[in-house]
């Protein structure tokens, strides 16, 4: 009998000690932190990572559209690959991303389809003459700083010259 009137106060003791923690919320924010604050600043670096390379996207689209804006005038392939070479440099890559530039090419096309080339001193399709273009492409590769993968970016612009 005075055993189990020793559990019995031993269980009430625990149930009261129970009560008490549970109605104790001391602590309870900066355990919701522990928890919660890797989640929010691996998510801050990740944003910091594409940020980087939505940067890098902007400088390699910057490039291309001034040797677009050249390629208008139809100068030729070696003007405007010097203004491409030119634009990349004036914005140079950050030491995490690798820039290639593809020559530009010019070519003629029908207005129907510039994807197919045809020779330029054709027509196409009764009296319509061909129109000039030129392919401009950029590639790039960032390497994040906390990101595990390299994040590859290509950029193409097509420009009509008549």
């Amino acid at each position: 009998m005075a055993q189990a009137v020793a559990i019995q106060m031993t269980a009430h003791r625990f149930l009261h000690l129970l009560s008490r923690f549970e109605r104790d919320d001391r602590g309870a924010a900066a355990i919701e932190f522990a928890i919660i604050a890797p989640v929010l600043v691996l998510g801050a670096l990740a944003a910091v990572d594409f940020g980087f390379a939505a940067m890098e996207r902007m400088r390699l689209d910057s490039a291309l559209r001034s040797a677009a804006q050249s390629a208008m005038g139809d100068p030729g392939v070696t003007t405007v690959s010097n203004v491409l070479t030119a634009a990349a440099s004036a914005s140079p890559p950050t030491a995490r991303s690798a820039t290639a530039f593809a020559t530009p090419t010019r070519f003629c096309a029908c207005p129907q389809s510039p994807s197919v080339a045809v020779v330029c001193s054709s027509t196409c399709g009764g009296a319509s003459y061909t129109y000039i273009y030129y392919r401009l492409e950029g590639s790039s590769t960032y390497t994040g700083l906390y990101w595990p993968r390299p994040i590859n970016i290509q950029s193409t612009t097509l420009v009509q010259v008549r």
